[in-house]
């Protein structure tokens, strides 16, 4: 899949529940004094062209972690801290002469 590919250092993904084009990314969890939180981003996965991936970010959703469930509690409305629609497109060449690929973003 291109999301790993194009979001480094991804802790984990998922299939967004009834909505087979979108996935949960996660982010490593960050320690912030006595509270750990985790970035949970929304993505839609554009139909692939050849040599073209694009990547729709719909939402990034700051989670706070419950030390008495160990489970991470989303933001109900993560806009109210954060909007973040914006979208990331990767594309490549073959270069020239190379086995290699050139890379663009």
């Amino acid at each position: 899949e291109a999301a790993p590919v194009l979001f480094r250092g991804v802790d984990s993904m998922e299939l967004v529940p009834g909505k087979e084009e979108q996935r949960f990314i996660y982010f490593p969890p960050l320690e912030i004094g006595p509270v750990k939180a985790q970035i949970r981003m929304t993505v839609e996965l554009q139909p692939p062209t050849p040599g073209r991936v694009e990547i729709k970010v719909l939402e990034i959703n700051p989670g706070v972690l419950d030390p008495r469930t160990g489970n991470v509690e989303y933001q109900k409305d993560p806009t109210e801290y954060v909007e973040a629609i914006t979208s990331v497109e990767t594309s490549w060449r073959d270069q020239a002469g190379t086995s290699g690929l050139r890379v663009f973003q």
